[in-house]
């Protein structure tokens, strides 16, 4: 027959070991923890003492079994036995973890907390004990960085509803820290992050639509600057047959021509001058004395008009375009030529079919890691065997 509670008086060392144990088995904890609900499946729940004495906290109060199981025994809550021979414990199979159902998750969210304002060097017990001034705690859990040091927050689960309601309301709340006391339950603190996080979204989303704006108005801006106004003629009529290089020569002895864009199919081309103003000075005096002001040029009835205001600047657009294009082949050659002298040089022949081709780059794809912020890894026990590895989402370090 197990032996199980007394009513003989109990020492503060007995009280933290109660407090520790029946947190290891207690709702919270032994629903999440894997380690600890593999154990209980071995032999109908017990778990000999020497596998709890791996964990550190409990170690930490005592190494002595009969010491554990004697502060046991004086529980009064009801949720622990001790075997008969006094070398191992269990949670009572008359108190078996509730169902996780709605309800549950429910009133579970009721008794959850969050809390920031502690002092960053604050122990875990000593923010239980500060939790503990409006009721009995639970668990805790101790928000970390990603360089795992303590953010001076926490999750914190009471006991009964009542209890959480009185610290949420609590005032002039005083916690040891530096910053000041922010507390919610947990659902709305995570309500809260939602929002924080689309406000920050939407305002980064603002900031880059800004500047993506503010660099296009600069670069039109820069483009009006390298602009040469006035110095774009359109003239159609030619046949598909009219030699390219006919065309430029015609006008650059009126006017020095950098460049002439042809469409041989529709007879249309746009002749680019060096100086501002040209297109209008050269056409001007070549169809001044002509019929409908259409000039003879290689054989064809030309017309002509200078390319003004929008026509203009879209001109101009696909002019910078092209040659920022033609820099950025220009350089991709370059860097190719680069890669295949290095790949030359370290293997001693080219690269065929593209084996191993994304070993050495920086963008090559590679083996994605999840991180998560806060993530709470408390080492409870003394070897890796007997750590608690629970991947839920509120994953408590210790018992608090």
């Amino acid at each position: 027959m197990a032996e199980t509670n007394g009513t003989t008086e109990v020492t503060d060392v007995q009280k933290k070991i109660i407090k520790q144990i029946e947190y290891y088995f207690g709702d919270i904890n032994l629903s999440k923890d894997r380690f600890m609900q593999q154990e209980i499946k071995t032999d109908e729940g017990w778990i000999p003492l020497e596998t709890m004495l791996k964990f550190n906290r409990l170690s930490q109060l005592s190494e002595g079994a009969e010491v554990i199981t004697e502060a046991i025994k004086k529980s009064t809550s009801g949720l622990m036995e001790v075997s008969e021979d006094g070398k191992k414990i269990r949670r009572s199979p008359d108190k078996p973890l509730p169902a996780n159902t709605m309800e549950r998750k429910e009133e579970l969210k009721k008794r959850t907390v969050y809390c920031k304002g502690f002092s960053l060097d604050a122990t875990l017990d000593a923010i239980q004990e500060k939790l503990e001034q409006f009721g009995k705690v639970e668990s805790v859990q101790l928000r970390r960085a990603k360089d795992k040091t303590f953010k001076g927050s926490v999750f914190a689960i009471y006991a009964q509803a009542e209890d959480a309601k009185k610290f949420l309301e609590a005032e002039d709340l005083k916690l040891g820290g530096e910053i000041d006391v922010v507390k919610s339950t947990k659902d709305d603190y995570f309500k809260r992050k939602i929002r924080d996080k689309k406000v920050k979204t939407e305002s980064e989303a603002n900031s880059k639509r800004e500047l993506k704006e503010k660099e296009v108005e600069e670069r039109e801006k820069q483009m009006e600057e390298m602009m040469v106004k006035g110095a774009l003629l359109r003239v159609n009529g030619f046949t598909g047959t009219t030699p390219r290089d006919d065309i430029k020569a015609f006008f650059n002895d009126h006017s020095t021509v950098c460049w002439v864009d042809f469409e041989k199919d529709e007879g249309e081309a746009i002749i680019r001058f060096e100086e501002e103003g040209a297109a209008n000075a050269v056409w001007s005096t070549l169809s001044k004395d002509c019929e409908d002001n259409k000039v003879d040029i290689s054989g064809c009835k030309i017309e002509g008009a200078v390319l003004e205001g929008d026509d203009e600047i879209s001109h101009w657009k696909k002019v910078f375009a092209a040659r920022a294009d033609a820099q950025a082949r220009k350089k991709q050659g370059r860097r190719n030529q680069r890669d295949r002298r290095g790949n030359f040089q370290r293997g001693g022949k080219r690269d065929r079919g593209g084996r191993g081709r994304d070993r050495d780059r920086d963008d090559a794809p590679q083996a994605k890691k999840t991180k998560f912020d806060d993530e709470d890894t408390g080492d409870n026990t003394k070897t890796t065997e007997a750590k608690a590895e629970t991947k839920t989402e509120d994953k408590t370090e210790t018992q608090s």
